[in-house]
């Protein structure tokens, strides 16, 4: 079960909020062991991280997050969902396959 440009927002290390917000490109249920996985993609193996994507990354795998956007109400995590520690795993192009299949590869 996935969902993209899932909304969140890290904790830090103290459990406040980090200020704005990150969009992961896809993020779900792993189906081979219930896990929460979530990835990255950018089209050039040199494409930096955003701002966003450099606060919120880090703080997201060591602390978690909570959902605050409406697209993962599919898949069970609507706003306010907390999110556990997760790694975000970025994938780098060019050539990248299509959502479906890199998810498959990596998380299904």
């Amino acid at each position: 079960m996935m969902a993209r440009q899932l909304s969140v927002r890290a904790y830090d290390d103290d459990g406040t909020l980090l200020p704005g917000r990150t969009q992961l490109d896809a993020a779900g249920w792993r189906l081979d062991n219930g896990a929460f996985g979530a990835l990255e993609t950018k089209l050039s193996p040199h494409a930096p991280l955003t701002q966003g994507q450099l606060l919120h990354f880090p703080a997201l795998a060591r602390n978690g997050g909570i959902v605050v956007g409406k697209n993962g109400r599919s898949i069970g995590m609507p706003a306010g969902f907390i999110v556990p520690p997760t790694k975000v795993q970025v994938i780098r192009g060019p050539g990248l396959p299509n959502p479906e299949s890199w998810w498959s590869n990596f998380y299904e």
